[in-house]
């Protein structure tokens, strides 16, 4: 939602901090893996020390725990790739409207939104 609302983050491809850590948080568990383990590993942050972001990955299957670190500037890239994915699924949302004279289908090309309201320009 903080994309639809915030231009400077779309302009720029960033989140704001509190949302940083769960982008790579979500990207943690779906690139790293235990061994040659297949299963997902469950990552938690646990600290922010000398701007590098501590993750402790599980793999529940083994009963397994690894750390891994994260620096700040390598957080850039799995945000930037999540807010592109968002902005393309927004850009591609289909949506029906209902004129009185008919259905009409649009794929809105902006959205803008302000208060309550939202406008979509196809």
């Amino acid at each position: 939602m903080h994309l639809l609302e915030c231009r400077g983050c779309r302009k720029q491809r960033t989140l704001p901090s509190r949302y940083r850590i769960e982008v790579v948080r979500a990207y943690l568990e779906t690139t790293e893996h235990h061994g040659g383990c297949q299963r997902r590993p469950l990552a938690q942050n646990t600290a922010l020390a000398h701007g590098i972001h501590q993750f402790e990955l599980e793999c529940w299957w083994h009963e397994t725990t690894w750390p891994r670190g994260f620096t700040v500037p390598e957080t850039a890239a799995p945000v930037r790739n999540f807010v592109d994915q968002a902005i393309g699924a927004v850009r591609s949302l289909r949506l029906e409207l209902h004129p009185v004279d008919g259905t009409e289908i649009i794929t809105p090309t902006v959205i803008q939104i302000r208060g309550d309201k939202a406008n979509f320009r196809p």
